[in-house]
């Protein structure tokens, strides 16, 4: 078996290089093509060090092309062929990792070479395409139609992609098609899963600090929770454009700690065992593997509705918010403090389901069912 990866995000998230090194040791001789901006130093990053694994790595992206679709897939798919196209008729199957850009590239490959794929949904298909370049909606629609199957990482993503007015129009013909697969955590998590845990009303939010993800709303209702319960304190882990912001706040207020980036595994374990609370409701998310995470220290979770992991767990794991709403955050925050039915909100996950190695074995069956009726 031989699969060609189009992946764009491939040096941005380790979610796909986890899934190719457990496909590695399935057996599956892959390709991977990634792409990214022009003068970008991301050569080698999430390298596989394997001789049934080959990456190339492609700077091939104007900063014009986000304005022009067609003509960016146009170039991407030119440097795809140049690079293997003395291969191309080998593969099995192409694995997009996005719907628009990455598919659209399989959808070419498959209109020439006759080679099947499949599709991945991501937030950025549903949230910004869906949204603001209908101009791609033809487009995504012959890829929809010709892939083989397609994988959303969350029920809530899938969700709010089926309701879309234009992608109801094809639903019917579709459907039959559509999985739902999540993504899964690093094994360092898996291998320290916390059962029982001391709560404390202290709050956590890990990610980027971008606007997307909240933190300035979530600093609000931690100041005004604070009134009520003095102790509560909100740590900040993180980098990014509201960075300033965040470290001014907290030089003013002592229960607003901001921790910078962190990457050591012990130390984040160390905070989450600090915490009682994880809290990140982002406007949007397409999975948010650190939701996952939390929940394996066994902190309670508040995370938006209608995105992310919303419909993935059961209600005992945490509240869902309106993002958009100071006093629905701080609703759902006093709700997890006052409420004991989120004691040990980890009892009934079964975190097999984000164990990468299962998951290969859910993409390595869809491989083999395209390969057998090839």
């Amino acid at each position: 078996m031989k699969i060609l990866h189009i992946c764009n995000d491939y040096t941005g998230s380790r979610v796909h290089y986890h899934l190719c090194k457990e496909l590695e040791k399935l057996g599956v001789t892959q390709t991977i093509f990634t792409y990214y901006k022009k003068k970008s130093n991301k050569a080698g990053k999430n390298y596989i060090n394997s001789d049934r694994c080959t990456i190339y790595y492609m700077p091939i992206i104007n900063w014009y092309y986000k304005f022009f679709y067609h003509i960016k897939n146009r170039v991407i798919y030119r440097y795809l062929i140049n690079t293997i196209q003395k291969n191309i008729t080998s593969y099995t199957c192409i694995h997009a990792s996005t719907l628009f850009t990455d598919g659209g590239i399989a959808y070419r490959v498959k209109k020439k070479y006759n080679i099947p794929y499949v599709v991945c949904v991501r937030s950025t298909d549903v949230d910004s395409f869906l949204v603001m370049a209908p101009h791609a909606w033809i487009d995504g629609i012959k890829i929809l139609l010709n892939a083989e199957r397609i994988f959303f990482p969350s029920v809530s993503l899938k969700n709010k992609f089926c309701k879309h007015w234009f992608i109801r129009m094809f639903l019917n013909q579709i459907s039959f098609k559509l999985s739902v697969v999540p993504n899964g955590i690093d094994e360092y998590w898996l291998h320290n899963i916390v059962h029982q845990k001391l709560f404390t009303n202290n709050l956590l939010f890990i990610g980027s600090l971008i606007k997307r993800k909240n933190i300035l709303r979530v600093i609000k209702a931690a100041n005004i929770l604070n009134k009520e319960y003095p102790n509560i304190k909100l740590y900040i882990v993180g980098d990014g454009p509201i960075k300033k912001k965040c470290e001014k706040i907290a030089s003013h207020n002592p229960n607003i700690i901001y921790c910078g980036p962190i990457n050591e595994k012990d130390k984040l374990k160390d905070l989450f065992k600090r915490c009682g609370i994880f809290v990140m409701p982002s406007w949007h998310e397409t999975f948010g593997l650190v939701y996952v995470e939390a929940l394996s220290q066994n902190l309670k979770l508040l995370y938006s509705k209608g995105t992310g992991i919303d419909g993935l767990l059961d209600d005992k794991v945490g509240v869902a918010v309106n993002p958009h709403s100071l006093s629905s955050i701080i609703i759902g925050l006093k709700s997890l403090i006052l409420k004991k039915d989120y004691t040990n909100p980890n009892r009934n996950v079964d975190f097999c389901n984000f164990d990468w190695s299962c998951i290969a074995k859910k993409y390595y069956h869809a491989y083999l069912e395209i390969l057998e009726n090839k």
